[in-house]
């Protein structure tokens, strides 16, 4: 080969690395880091497209023990602790609003996810309010293998529960908030429910304020 066909060729390949950089940064992105401490990473997913849509917000993204999660919902810490089960709760959301909530057991590093339906619970995680205040989410207990979630509003609050053991949602319960209306709009579903519901078998990954610190009851 000589060196004209070598430089056409080094040119070439040049060229295609360059091509998939760019493709890669246009779509994929790249990480900007706003939050970190001893559990895990986050921030933002910085994209060119993005300078396109005026009104549309970065998606974050939380790295815990070296795996990154995109689509996470809330702000920094972007994450749940949760003490009495050495782990974190955080809440990704994909297609269609589909949302999945993660449990990692930071000393274990068991990983379960749940599959949350279309649940709204998780985009006020790390908001500047305390745990049971209009616009906050949070844990609020884990007793016997199960843990309860709850999203607070003006108008009402969404409790669900979810089985430790099982790995699904064990119930949903809203309770509305405005005068002269029924407390209770929505309750957990049945047993016959449960096992007609359309929820796939969470997935174990072994691989990682917004603090629950209660006790955990056996």
């Amino acid at each position: 080969m000589n060196l004209r066909k070598l430089y056409f060729v080094i040119t070439g390949v040049s060229g295609l690395l360059a091509a998939a950089a760019v493709g890669f940064l246009l779509f994929h992105g790249v990480y900007a880091e706003k939050y970190r401490d001893a559990k895990a990473s986050g921030g933002e997913v910085v994209r060119p497209l993005d300078w396109f849509g005026v009104h549309s917000s970065r998606p974050s993204y939380l790295t815990v023990l070296g795996r990154t999660y995109r689509a996470v919902r809330g702000t920094p810490p972007y994450y749940i602790a949760v003490p009495s089960l050495a782990s974190i709760l955080f809440v990704t959301e994909g297609p269609s609003h589909q949302v999945t909530y993660h449990l990692v057991n930071l000393t274990t590093k068991e990983h379960i996810e749940f599959d949350g339906g279309t649940s709204g619970f998780g985009g006020h995680i790390g908001a500047p309010r305390k745990s049971g205040e209009p616009f906050t989410d949070y844990v609020e207990s884990v007793v016997s293998n199960r843990l309860t979630l709850v999203k607070c509003t003006t108008s009402w609050i969404e409790k669900t529960v979810l089985n430790l053991r099982t790995h699904k949602i064990e119930s949903e319960e809203t309770i509305n908030l405005e005068p002269n209306s029924a407390k209770t709009v929505g309750k957990g579903p049945t047993n016959e429910d449960l096992s007609q519901r359309k929820d796939p078998a969470s997935r174990i990954h072994l691989g990682g304020s917004n603090s629950y610190t209660g006790s955990r009851d056996n």
